[in-house]
């Protein structure tokens, strides 16, 4: 899905913004795309060679897991499209609204609603 939004404009990009110089998509799978993002933040020379394309696992993978880099480490240069998000629950969960499920959460295991732990830490 990421990979279009690069491959599709670089042939256009090539001759109007980098004078034909060669643009060379690398995808880098893995770790819901923390591999990818750690080689941009901390081994990639920051010489404007390397760009990442990224969605919202560059904010969510720092609080989530142990990586090298926090969202702190990168600089948005152009947001070429926004990817709506939804919270989701089941019919008959017992909460309507976001606050009503941020209440509820303060009720139960922090381990068995991840998300709503997530949230309560921002």
């Amino acid at each position: 899905m990421i990979s279009r939004h690069v491959r599709s404009p670089r042939l256009l990009w090539k001759e109007k913004y980098f004078k034909g110089a060669n643009i060379i998509v690398e995808n880098q799978p893995g770790g819901g795309g923390a591999i990818g993002q750690a080689y941009v933040a901390k081994t990639a020379p920051a010489d404007g060679y390397t760009l990442l394309t990224y969605t919202a696992s560059a904010i969510s993978n720092p609080i989530l897991k142990q990586v090298p880099f926090t969202v702190d480490d990168f600089k948005i240069v152009i947001c070429p499209n926004t990817d709506p998000v939804v919270t989701i629950a089941r019919k008959d969960a017992p909460f309507n609204t976001v606050d009503e499920m941020l209440e509820y959460a303060k009720t139960i295991s922090r381990s068995s609603m991840t998300l709503v732990s997530v949230l309560l830490l921002m």
